[in-house]
Order: structure tokens, then C-alpha cells, then sequence
């Protein structure tokens, strides 16, 4: 027996170093799309964050513009050190692929281009008129706020040339196709570093992975099944057409920011007339004493769009239902309550997906439990404009304060955050530790409807957090815009969830490596194992478990611990994932 696990040990231990050598000499070589904007830029970044590689923050990518225009490369090269993958501008811009070049030899060069510059020239007219409700003027992208004023204009002049107006076919196409052309004439004698596609051709994907060296499980670009069809609508409206999307089918950054002089108050608009943009899903039982601060956060909400207030109500014993009623009779057209004569939660169906989610008509989903509230009427507003400004984000949050009742132990820190002020976050930062708060969210509708079902009432939020964190990041804005109240009838200070909890998470954890991103699912399995090892130790198995299948999946799940490795083992794979 002692020459049996002898031997098992010695294997074991040389997977552990086999493995440590393959870490340290992985490929690392850096990623540049470099193909303008509007020719599949956003297909390509869900592409590379779907295969798990590490892809530079835009927001703060974009702002390197500056040194862009000044001719200074320096910041733009250190910034690459952030991440392996970059896309957008400043990459996407004249000659910025020369000075990549020089810092990084062995870099892969990703050239995405349109079927012709005409396509490429209506496809981001269009978007602009989209936008504005015209062809915008060199006028209004001076006076244009997005990253600050008049970024638009030095970005379209620092590409086009000076004086060039927007709708100067024949400039902006002779630019688009010189610029291609000089691309593959600098990397004419570099073979193997330049790729040139069009995603929106049949086996694009194969060419992108094959390049790559990725084995992936998909087959296609991210929206690529929705290509024909947009193709077919790009045909039909001309450059008169409404389409936001670009050649992959997704929607592309909106250069033109947000302009002036189109403020309203959104409960005054008639959302039965106007489809809503947000659809704000509040949860709620028992919560006479703080409904009301909750619906008034959010019908104060200043906006120039219209949005609609879902409120579920699970079967609450005292005033919370009265309370609804009363703003459902004074915002008739923003109010839509759905009221439970029995507690769904306790029956363990999940309210948001059985009863909610149907209703939704948004285009983004926010959240707000009943004992939470909105502190700043603008919240809903820059939430959208940031989404809208930045389509390569799946939701985004921000900083809450916080609020303990009598009775509830205060933290010195709740929320340990990874990063300071507003920053872009990951699945991993998501998966270390959790850090978002249910009432600060605001998710694209697609992306939440997609999540699979769940009846698993054990940390559901974060769940979905990381559901949405493996379709694409998250940005966390440093405003404090809620206060997350910490009381004793909350739902985590319930006993029956208490009781259940250790049983809820390694059934959540289970149910997160079903759809997380590859290169994230060894870590998921360790942590597994760690619930399987304290089941064995406890003797207290989750329900249609044993011990020999726990002390099989522990094994499997990380076989390092085996040998006393487990924790070394989880580090190399935490430094794989942040290398």
C-alpha cells in the first residue's frame, strides 16, 4: 500500500512541476486589432475576452488620445503592459501599428476590414446620424462630451485631417482604404504577424483561432448568426438607415458623446406610448419601513428617456403591498407591481426569472432590493450613458454607502474592492472576492435574459454577477449612488439561508463552471474541491452525494492536494490567469 501512494505522489508531483514549466512558458505575445472602427472592432473584443485572454480597459485606452496627437507613443506602449490584447483607439489609428511594432516584435497584428470602403463609409454614417437625428458637423463634435469636450473632433481630425467634415465620402473612404493598404505594406516581409479579415465572412473564426493558435469551443464570432440579416437591413436603408451595428452585429462605441439641451424627467414621460429604455426590477417582502425610500429613489430619477419600475412583492405579511398600490395610483404609467400570495423564495423559485424577466421590455435591466435606495437622481442617466458610450461592456456598478440597522454588526470595510476610484473589472476580480452590490447594477437585457435558470436562492447575486462577467467585463464608477442597508430582516440574516448556505454555495459553484470562460474553470474546480473536502470532514454530505463520490471529486477537482500542493497549485494557476 505505502508503494502505491508512493508512486502516486511521484507522479503527481511531476505533473505539479511539468505543469509549473508550461506556465512560465506560455506564448504571451501581444494582440493589436488595429482595423478601423466600424469594421468589426467589438465582435473581436468578445471574441478575445471569450477565449479568456486579457483585454486592455478602454475608457482608459481612449484618453490616450491625447498623447496620440501629440506624438508621443511613450504612454500608449506603457499602458500595453496592462493587458495582451488591445483593441479601439488609440490601436485602430494611422501608423499607432508602426510604434506597437518597435516595442513589441513578436506581437500579432489583427487587421479587421469591411466587404468595400463604401460599406464601411454608411456603416459609420449611419451610426452617427443615428445618434444625432443627422450627419453631425465638425460644430458638434467640438461641442460633443465624452471623454471630455471636443474629444470627438480631435479624434475624427487626428484620422481623416484637418477641415475634413464627417460626411466627406470621398476622404474618409480614400483614408480608410490607405490605411490598409499601408498596413500590409509595412508587414509585407514580417510573415506571420499580420492578419487581415472580415468577420463577417465565412470562417472568419477559424482563421481568427487558427492565428491565434486558440482550440476553442465555438465557431463562430460573437452575434455573427445575426450578419446576414444585418446585411440585408444595410442594403434596404441606405445612408438613410437606422442600424447601430456594425458589420459582427454589434453595436460600436459612439463617438459623438452625449449632447446638450435633451434633459427630461422621466416619470413624466408615458412609458406605454415611448418603449422604455430601462426596465428598474425591484425586489421586496416585508418591507413596510423602507419601500418608500426605495420607490422614491427611483421615480425621481432625472433622465432623457423613458424607463419602467417592475415591483414584485413575494406574499408580504404587512404594509409593503399597500405602499405599492399607493405609487402604482400616482405613477400609473412608470409602477407595474406583481404581487404573491405565497413566498416564492421559500418555495425556492427564483421570482426574477419565473415572474419578472417576461415582463422586461428595457434595453438595459437595473436592480434594487426593497430595503435599499437610490441617493442620486442622475444615477440611471450615467449609467446609460456610459453603457451606451461603451458597448464592449456587458453591465457596470459603482460605490454605495453603507447603512446598519440596530442589531446588525458594522463592518469596517463590507465591500473590499479591487482597484481604486472608477476602474474595469473581470470574471476573476468578480470570483476573488465579491464586491458589487445588487442596487448598483445596470445590465444589458440580452445578456441577462440569456443567464441560464437557477433555483438555487443561495448568493444568487453573485451568480449572476459572474454570468454577466463571462460574456464581457464590468466598470465599477467610483460615484456613491445607493445606500446598501444591512438590517436583521434582511435575506442573508435569515436562519433558513444560514443553515443552508455552505450546501447553497458548492451547489453555486457547480453551476458557475457550467458557463465560466475556460481558462477560469481549474480555479472553479478548486474551489469545489475545498466544499468537498469540508463535506468529508464534517461528514455532512450534500443531498445525493456520498463520500466516496466527494472524496473522488476532491481528488479530481485538484489533485495537488493529494500531496500537500493544493495551495501552490491555485496560486499557479492565479498567476497564469493575471500573467
Amino acid at each position: 500500500m505505502l508503494h502505491v501512494v508512493n508512486t502516486i505522489k511521484r507522479i503527481l508531483r511531476t505533473a505539479w512541476v511539468n505543469s509549473r514549466y508550461a506556465l512560465f512558458h506560455r506564448n504571451t505575445s501581444k494582440i493589436f486589432c488595429i482595423g478601423f472602427n466600424k469594421t468589426g472592432t467589438t465582435s473581436l473584443y468578445h471574441a478575445l475576452l471569450r477565449e479568456g485572454l486579457k483585454v486592455g480597459d478602454q475608457p482608459t485606452a481612449e484618453r490616450l488620445l491625447a498623447s496620440y496627437v501629440d506624438g508621443d507613443f511613450d504612454p500608449i506602449v506603457e499602458y500595453c503592459k496592462t493587458a495582451r490584447a488591445f483593441q479601439d483607439v488609440p490601436f485602430s489609428m494611422p501608423n499607432t501599428y508602426r510604434h506597437l511594432y518597435q516595442a513589441f516584435p513578436d506581437a500579432k497584428f489583427i487587421l479587421s476590414v469591411r466587404d468595400s470602403g463604401d460599406q464601411w463609409y454608411e456603416s459609420q454614417l449611419r451610426f452617427a446620424a443615428k445618434r444625432l437625428g443627422r450627419t453631425p458637423t465638425l460644430e458638434d463634435l467640438k461641442e460633443a462630451e465624452y471623454c471630455w469636450k471636443g474629444w470627438s473632433y480631435q479624434y475624427h481630425q487626428a484620422v481623416f485631417g484637418n477641415g475634413v467634415e464627417f460626411e466627406d465620402k470621398q476622404a474618409k473612404i480614400h483614408t480608410y482604404e490607405q490605411h490598409i493598404a499601408d498596413v500590409q505594406n509595412f508587414f509585407r516581409d514580417k510573415p506571420g504577424q499580420l492578419l487581415v479579415l472580415n468577420v463577417g465572412e465565412e470562417g472568419s473564426f477559424s482563421k481568427f483561432c487558427q492565428y491565434l493558435g486558440i482550440r476553442s469551443k465555438h465557431t463562430a464570432f460573437p452575434w455573427a448568426k445575426r450578419t446576414a440579416s444585418l446585411r440585408a437591413a444595410e442594403a434596404v436603408q441606405g445612408s438613410t438607415g437606422a442600424s447601430t451595428l456594425d458589420s459582427s452585429g454589434a453595436s460600436s462605441v459612439d463617438r459623438l458623446g452625449t449632447y446638450s439641451g435633451v434633459g427630461s424627467v422621466a416619470s413624466t414621460v408615458d412609458s406605454s406610448k415611448v418603449p422604455p429604455r430601462v426596465s428598474v426590477v425591484v425586489l421586496t417582502c416585508n418591507h413596510e419601513l423602507y419601500i418608500h425610500e426605495t420607490l422614491e429613489g427611483i421615480v425621481t430619477q432625472q433622465t432623457n428617456f423613458p424607463f419602467e419600475v417592475i415591483v414584485h412583492d413575494d406574499a408580504s405579511s404587512d404594509r409593503t403591498p399597500d405602499i405599492i398600490k399607493e405609487y402604482q395610483k400616482k405613477y400609473p404609467h412608470l409602477i407595474k407591481p406583481i404581487f404573491q400570495t405565497e413566498n416564492q423564495w421559500f418555495k425556492g423559485v427564483n421570482p426574477i426569472s419565473t415572474y419578472i424577466f417576461p415582463h422586461v421590455s428595457g434595453e438595459y435591466i437595473a436592480f434594487c432590493e426593497g430595503d435599499d435606495y437610490w441617493t442620486d437622481p442622475s444615477k440611471l442617466q450615467k449609467q446609460v450613458d456610459f453603457m451606451d458610450h461603451h458597448p464592449d461592456y456587458t453591465f457596470c456598478s459603482h460605490d454605495v454607502h453603507m447603512k446598519y440597522e440596530d442589531g446588525v454588526n458594522v463592518k469596517e470595510v463590507f465591500y473590499t474592492k479591487p482597484a481604486v476610484g472608477s476602474f474595469s473589472f473581470t470574471f476573476l476580480d468578480e470570483f476573488m472576492n465579491h464586491f458589487l452590490a445588487t442596487a448598483t447594477l445596470l445590465v444589458r437585457r440580452k445578456v441577462a435574459m440569456d443567464m441560464p435558470v437557477t433555483n438555487n436562492m443561495i448568493s444568487v447575486e453573485i451568480y449572476s454577477m459572474l454570468y454577466f462577467l463571462s460574456r464581457g467585463n464590468g466598470y465599477y464608477m467610483e460615484d456613491k449612488m445607493v445606500v446598501k442597508r444591512r438590517n436583521p430582516g434582511g435575506i442573508t440574516m435569515n436562519l433558513a439561508y444560514r443553515e443552508n448556505i455552505s450546501f447553497g454555495q458548492y451547489r453555486l459553484w457547480n453551476e458557475v463552471l457550467a458557463f465560466a470562460p475556460i481558462p477560469y474553470k481549474k480555479l472553479i474546480r478548486c474551489k469545489i474541491a475545498e466544499y468537498q473536502r469540508q463535506f468529508i470532514k464534517k461528514r455532512s454530505f450534500p443531498s445525493g452525494t456520498h463520500f466516496f463520490g466527494l472524496l473522488m471529486g476532491s481528488i479530481l477537482n485538484n489533485p495537488y492536494w493529494f500531496v500537500g500542493l493544493s495551495e501552490r497549485y491555485r496560486q499557479s494557476l492565479l498567476s497564469q490567469l493575471v500573467g
